[in-house]
């Protein structure tokens, strides 16, 4: 689910958080024809087994962030930054996805907006 805040003080884009439970790899956030995807906060928490994370561009694609390693109930919060910097993007019309490794349930919690690809 995506909540659109009102435009940050000075970048002038539209900020938005999705929170989602993820039991497999799949998107964080879906992708946006012809716009990247900048992340300026995440956090994710492993909610029971081990299991393993990785935030790539989209299923298939290029690494974002560390593989990070999970037992029950521990989890990962990458400093935020203040727009108009960022974390990470996607390419150009690419999902921003979650690849895991096994069972049980991950939530996620990312703070981004879309931009222009240039």
């Amino acid at each position: 689910t995506d909540v659109t805040l009102p435009p940050d003080g000075g970048s002038g884009k539209t900020l938005k958080r999705a929170v989602v439970s993820l039991a497999a790899s799949g998107n964080i956030v879906a992708l946006v024809a012809s716009k990247v995807l900048k992340v300026y906060s995440f956090s994710a928490q492993s909610r029971n087994d081990s299991m393993t994370l990785q935030v790539t561009d989209g299923s298939g694609g290029a690494g974002l962030s560390l593989d990070w390693s999970f037992n029950t109930r521990e989890g990962v919060m990458e400093s935020a930054v203040n727009p108009p910097a960022f974390l990470f993007k996607t390419s150009a019309g690419t999902a921003l996805y979650a690849t895991i490794t096994g069972t049980g349930t991950l939530k996620i919690a990312c703070s981004y907006w879309d931009d222009d690809a240039s």
